[in-house]
């Protein structure tokens, strides 16, 4: 038979040595799998983009104690918007003066849209030390420290900020605004 015909020459690796790679790759898979797990926690990648998260678990400044909740849950007010690398900015080109709620932790920042709902009154703090967040409350509550808002509209799909008459939020993604109102409880 001519060499021509017989095809490429055949490798042969012994069976031990093929065994050894194969658990050195099996090694390696697994670290690699539990180092994944372990650091996804760590980072809290439990929460997708499009996923909303707790008021009182946002409030905590640790991405790693954020877990996923329905967005119909009136606590729920925060919207994961992004997820980028720390120091990149959030889908408005901003980080520290962003229009997104903002938590950085390690490598990754999160960069949050409010889901609000209309006719529900929110607390914001006041003072330039205060971290930007926003907490449901009761519209009849005139005891609670910070500023009292009342959403007035909201609008998903679009950034059109003429839409309201005052204050707003609009977030490029998801496309958002929100009109507010100084809100004064009765007394």
């Amino acid at each position: 038979m001519s060499r021509a015909t017989e095809g490429p020459p055949e490798i042969r690796i012994p069976l031990y040595k093929r065994s050894a790679t194969l658990m050195v790759a099996g090694a390696v898979l697994l670290a690699s799998g539990l180092l994944g797990i372990g650091l996804s926690e760590a980072l809290g990648s439990g929460v997708s983009v499009g996923d909303c998260v707790l008021a009182s678990d946002f409030h905590k400044n640790r991405i790693a104690g954020l877990h996923p909740t329905s967005c119909g849950d009136p606590d729920a007010v925060y919207e994961l918007a992004a997820r980028v690398r720390s120091g990149h900015t959030c889908p408005d080109g901003e980080l520290e003066k962003s229009v997104y709620f903002v938590l950085t932790e390690g490598l990754q920042t999160l960069c949050f849209a409010p889901d609000v709902i209309v006719g529900t009154c929110y607390r914001v703090p006041f003072g330039h030390d205060e971290k930007y967040e926003i907490t449901p409350t009761d519209c009849a509550d005139a005891t609670s420290p910070g500023i009292p808002l009342r959403v007035t509209a909201r609008f998903d799909g679009i950034v059109d900020g003429g839409r309201c008459s005052l204050v707003r939020s609009v977030v490029p993604r998801p496309a958002r605004v929100v009109c507010w109102i100084n809100h004064v409880p009765p007394r």
